[in-house]
């Protein structure tokens, strides 16, 4: 072998230029028609399939104190609690709602009730069905013991059972955003949970936990970890074998962590720290929230400001490049450029107040007080608006503005990110009897356009021009300028699959549908 090869290369050096270029352009063409074929039989031949196997790791920078579902507080909290328990619908990933546990939800009586058929084949963990009966107590439990948000929700919603897979809800007026309360309630087993009074719970969780619906199972949860295991009673079953959540003590310790490969995805990652975390192992998820940030003059504590002045001073497009790294959308009303996408409003009409005269100038004769949460964005959202209105910045904890300063208005102005949810619910925030008015002002306009949105039957000409109508009246009260809606950041593996994220109600709901995500695939001839 060895002298052929010698023979060969002492033949190639006795050609000449014209002959080793014929040489090489025949072989070329040689591998190309050799190389086409196979190609075009593999892929007309075989596919990639997802295959079972593999773990995933994320870390998560809040402390996981509960998996109750009426006891969840924070945001990490409420992620994991998506892995243990299905809903009736749940988030879609694309702005909309799939069926989960529901098999149909029709709405009846001009939109007074909502029948809601379960799936007849969807099982706990232990083999038992889940029933009627399931969703019932479920629904009991929730208003009783839910978290005050929860318990307003259904204040005014009665529940009956039709047969073993029928419910039928009966609400005293109509609520177009029903949907979005439905969304908010987890099925628990009744078999389960009615041996124990609510004292009990948290003693019992792991028994409480131990029956569950959704794709995963815990299988240890520590202080420094909580890792799940597929469910294997979960049809369709989950691809991914095991999910390990790493919990730090805060979010530069988990990016820390992302860095030395400790773990391989975080969410709610600040765009500042995109360029030092990510490798070619990860990628990074952009996903729209139904959100805006601004600032809200109270009106009745800061009179004769005119919040026209402030938007002539603000360059929005400079506030994103330096904050956000344009990892934001620049909203100058309520919806950023994506969520009038899907809502199917004009993108290219301008949505700033029509009065405005962009010369004014915005005066004042003492410092503003502007509350921000303590948050590292807000603070320089605050920093920025003070190099162009006379500032006084007060940092607060987020749970101190909503139990307090919010609700009692102690304010002059605030630096806010409101959620309105999908479809908008703007109603908490600019409703005059809200007690998270966030202007504390209202207008019979206002009022009017938001209970059209609520309880009328609209179509989408219609709903388009209220909601439109809306935002122009809210802008016009003069007393809140939005600036930007940052998109939320997801670092997850490249080689995730099956995850197919673009816009979320809540960051929490990033694992609905995770039983279709994978990490591994398989060859299959076709």
């Amino acid at each position: 072998m060895r002298k052929k090869l010698i023979f060969l290369l002492k033949l190639w050096k006795d050609l000449n230029l014209k002959e080793k270029l014929f040489i090489s352009v025949g072989i070329l063409l040689g591998l190309f028609f050799l190389i086409l074929p196979a190609w075009w039989f593999w892929q007309n031949n075989f596919e990639k399939l997802p295959s079972n196997g593999g773990v995933l790791r994320e870390g998560l920078y809040q402390s996981i104190n509960t998996l109750n579902p009426f006891l969840v507080a924070n945001s990490s909290e409420k992620s994991l609690l998506n892995l243990l328990f299905d809903k009736l619908i749940v988030d879609d990933g694309s702005g909309n709602f799939s069926y989960e546990l529901a098999k149909n939800i029709t709405e009846l009586n001009k939109g007074l009730e909502f029948l809601v058929e379960l799936k007849d084949d969807k099982i706990w963990n232990n083999k038992e069905k889940i029933t009627s009966d399931d969703l019932i107590f479920s629904f009991e439990i929730f208003k009783k013991y839910g978290s005050d948000e929860v318990k307003n929700l259904f204040r005014d919603t009665e529940i009956e059972k039709v047969d073993n897979y029928q419910v039928k809800f009966n609400l005293k007026i109509r609520d177009n955003y029903f949907y979005n309360k439905l969304n908010q309630i987890y099925i628990i087993p009744k078999s389960v949970w009615q041996k124990f009074n609510q004292p009990d719970w948290q003693s019992q969780e792991d028994e409480l936990l131990s029956v569950v619906s959704g794709p995963y199972i815990i299988e240890k949860k520590l202080d420094s970890e909580v890792v799940f295991v597929r469910n294997e009673f979960y049809k369709p079953n989950a691809y991914i074998e095991k999910i390990v959540f790493k919990i730090y003590p805060n979010l530069q310790n988990a990016i820390e962590g992302l860095r030395i490969r400790e773990i391989d995805a975080i969410g709610g990652v600040p765009s500042n720290v995109l360029k030092s975390t990510t490798s070619r192992r990860l990628k990074v998820s952009r996903i729209v929230l139904p959100r805006a940030i601004g600032i809200f003059f109270n009106s009745k504590n800061v009179g004769g400001i005119d919040a026209n002045g402030l938007e002539s001073l603000i360059d929005r497009k400079k506030m994103n490049e330096e904050i956000f790294d344009n990892e934001a959308e620049i909203s100058t009303g309520i919806f950023s450029k994506s969520i009038r996408n899907f809502l199917n409003l004009p993108v290219n009409k301008s949505n700033v107040k029509s009065n405005t005269d962009m010369s004014i100038t915005f005066s004042t004769s003492s410092l503003i007080e502007v509350v921000v949460p303590q948050n590292y964005f807000f603070q320089k959202i605050a920093d920025f608006i003070g190099d162009k209105i006379p500032i006084k910045i007060v940092a607060e904890t987020t749970e101190n503005i909503y139990s307090d300063i919010l609700q009692n208005k102690k304010y002059q102005a605030i630096i806010l990110g409101i959620n309105y949810n999908l479809p908008p619910n703007i109603s908490p925030f600019f409703m005059e009897n809200s007690s998270f008015n966030l202007i504390n002002k209202a207008t019979p306009n206002i009022a009017k356009f938001l209970q059209k949105l609520s309880i009328e039957q609209l179509n989408q000409e219609d709903y388009a021009d209220t909601i439109e109508n809306l935002e122009k009246e809210i802008l016009q009260t003069n007393s809140v300028v939005f600036l930007v809606n940052p998109y939320y950041l997801y670092i997850i593996p490249k080689n995730l699959k099956g995850y197919n994220l673009i816009i979320l109600r809540q960051p929490e709901e990033r694992f609905a549908k995770i039983e279709l995500w994978n990490l591994k695939t398989k060859t299959k001839w076709r």
